[in-house]
């Protein structure tokens, strides 16, 4: 038996066609697994103008933000969200969030009839000015996230930026400035040394559990085969 309660107030509503995935009974059709759909109705739980990090879904889920970042790829591929990335003339990041959407591929204006229906969902925001001021000791010196991934260098793809930021910030989504420093020094000194492929420099880094990374490109390219022909051997067993 299924037992459902008439709910007044602080509820979601959502479709059977993301919650079950489809038409068949059996099998989910939209190809999300477990965690996906449950990171996916998380986020969709929130008001409209929730800021969605890595570093807090991780934090919220208890995680890790290699594990949150497999998820949200995942979600990605089915259509459920997108990156909304907006850049100054210079190229330059100036903006950086997720977009959610409880339909498959239709990112349209949110309806704001649910919000104004639960006004309760209120009290439940996670907007990185809220942080700046309920947190000014612990956040002090620190930038947020969205903006620190707004500082990504010219000419290098922002999506490695951004997942080494996110491998590097604190459990609030917060970075130090020394650290914020350092990694843009980095990937300008990466880009110097003629870099071709930033995301396989990150996810070497983030997988070796690397602490910084090596500007002399020449030395990590030696790790690319090693870690591609175990990738290779695992796919083969």
């Amino acid at each position: 038996m299924i037992y459902r309660n008439n709910h007044h107030r602080n509820y979601t509503v959502l479709s059977n066609d993301l919650l079950q995935g489809g038409l068949n009974a059996a099998k989910r059709e939209d190809g999300l697994n477990l965690e996906s759909v449950a990171v996916l109705v998380h986020l969709l739980s929130h008001p409209t103008d929730w800021q969605v990090t890595n570093a807090s879904i991780a934090q919220y889920w208890g995680i890790s933000r290699e594990r949150v970042s497999r998820i949200t790829k995942t979600l990605e591929a089915a259509g459920y969200i997108k990156r909304n990335i907006k850049r100054s003339e210079d190229g330059k990041v100036k903006q950086w969030d997720y977009d959610v959407t409880d339909t498959a591929g239709h990112f349209t204006t949110c309806n704001q009839t649910q919000m104004w229906q639960n006004p309760d969902l209120g009290i439940e925001t996670q907007r990185k000015e809220y942080l700046l001021q309920s947190n000014k000791k612990t956040t002090k010196k620190k930038t947020a996230l969205a903006d620190a991934i707004k500082q990504c260098p010219k000419g290098i793809p922002v999506e490695a930026f951004d997942e080494w930021l996110r491998y590097k910030a604190d459990s609030d989504g917060f970075l130090g400035a020394k650290l914020l420093n350092n990694a843009i020094r980095t990937f300008e000194l990466l880009r110097k040394a003629h870099c071709t492929d930033y995301g396989m420099v990150v996810h070497i880094a983030v997988g070796k559990g690397w602490r910084s990374i090596d500007p002399q490109y020449a030395l990590i390219k030696n790790y690319f085969r090693t870690d591609r022909d175990i990738k290779m051997l695992m796919g083969v067993k």
